[in-house]
């Protein structure tokens, strides 16, 4: 066995040391096992006659079944080589790439920031704050590397709401008509808060404008709605649609009109995890930006609702606290670059919000020091140009 990483970290036990070191033992010895099941695959002999010319099964270019012969698989090839995975039916892609994934629900994105900067999470998946500006800043390990959630014109998966009874008495009529109301957002020193800020800025005005802004986590803004506490708000889906659908809110635009710049969310990597697996890194990237290739296929005119749409809404109510499978087909879905790209626009702007809020520890800190493509540059380029399904 190789010797243990030196890195220890802040504070840590005597226990935590120890179990952590069998636990890299155990994964060495997986990761030596899977190597050896893969080279006897390699040394196989060549298999037996195939006796007739057999026909499959298989979803088609249409998401529809049909049927192929044995010998047009191959194709312009001259052989032909087939996995069979024993994981059930789901097309799970990070198994694809030869990874086993254990997935970790947190609140939001502030709770990642310590267990990826220790190196106890190796990926994370969430909104660019003010908090991941300033953990940088203190050097804790972590980085911004793909698209998790952008805006595209159509797909507002974010929005300005309005109540409606404003809107009935004309209270409301422009974005000027924010000036001295009650506004909700998401959380403080986040980019949705930036996006409020847009808004406000699209009627000339201020943060300072408003009567109050709160912070309050989405589904309290339809409480807020209902007992009149708030005015307008910057609400994600589902409950913006459910605010709506209930006669409380009216959408007045989404973030693709209002700030069609904005990165939501991105994908962030441990610095520890780079370093260390950088090869297993890669391999998780692939499978993301397959996945999100897969995800751009469903979506159609502003809906998951393209050729693969159940497929990609099975696994949204598997692996998403959101179980209907009715909402998903209803809300207005977040667009996803479909090569993982980031928009560095939307980030500094959002950075420049941050700073006028007075929310960084380090003001001359820059978007460029909490990012890293290499991973995502390097999975385009072996995967190639993102082709459409349909």
């Amino acid at each position: 066995m190789t010797e243990p990483p030196s890195t220890r970290f802040p504070g840590e036990s005597t226990e935590y040391r120890s179990a952590r070191d069998k636990l890299l033992e155990a994964e060495i010895e997986l990761r030596r096992a899977v190597e050896r099941v893969a080279a006897q695959r390699r040394a196989l002999p060549l298999g037996g006659d195939i006796p007739e010319d057999y026909v499959f099964e298989r979803i088609g270019k249409t998401s529809m079944p049909e049927q192929v012969k044995m010998s047009e698989l191959f194709g312009p090839h001259d052989t032909l080589i087939l996995y069979s995975f024993m994981y059930g039916p789901e097309r799970d892609l990070p198994i694809f790439e030869g990874l086993n994934v254990e997935l970790t629900q947190m609140a939001n994105a502030p709770q990642m920031i310590g267990p990826l900067g220790m190196g106890q999470l190796d990926v994370g998946a969430g909104t660019v704050a003010a908090s991941l500006y300033n953990a940088v800043a203190q050097n804790i390990a972590i980085r911004a590397v793909a698209d998790k959630g952008s805006m595209r014109k159509g797909y507002g998966f974010t929005g300005l709401l309005v109540r409606k009874d404003l809107i009935d008495t004309r209270r409301y009529k422009t974005y000027a008509d924010l000036k001295g109301m009650k506004l909700a957002v998401g959380t403080f020193g986040s980019a949705n808060s930036s996006a409020m800020n847009e808004a406000l800025k699209k009627g000339g005005l201020k943060w300072s404008d408003a009567a109050s802004i709160v912070a309050l986590v989405f589904p309290q803004h339809i409480v807020a709605y209902q007992n009149k506490a708030i005015d307008a708000s910057m609400t994600n889906e589902p409950t913006a649609t459910t605010a709506v659908q209930n006669g409380l809110a009216v959408r007045i635009a989404g973030n693709d009109e209002i700030y069609p710049a904005q990165q939501t969310a991105v994908v962030l990597y441990s610095e520890i995890f780079a370093r260390q697996k950088p090869q297993i890194a890669l391999k998780f990237m692939r499978a993301y930006v397959r996945a999100v290739r897969d995800y751009n296929d469903a979506l159609k005119d502003g809906h998951i609702a393209g050729p693969n749409a159940d497929e990609v809404i099975a696994t949204l109510v598997e692996h998403t606290f959101i179980k209907d499978p009715a909402i998903h087909r209803s809300i207005t879905p977040a667009a996803i670059d479909p090569d993982g790209r980031m928009n560095l626009d939307g980030l500094r702007n959002d950075l420049q919000f941050f700073k006028e809020q007075k929310l960084l520890q380090d003001p001359n800190i820059t978007v460029e020091r909490i990012i890293d493509t290499s991973f995502l540059e390097q999975a385009v380029k072996e995967l190639g140009p993102y082709k459409p399904r349909n």
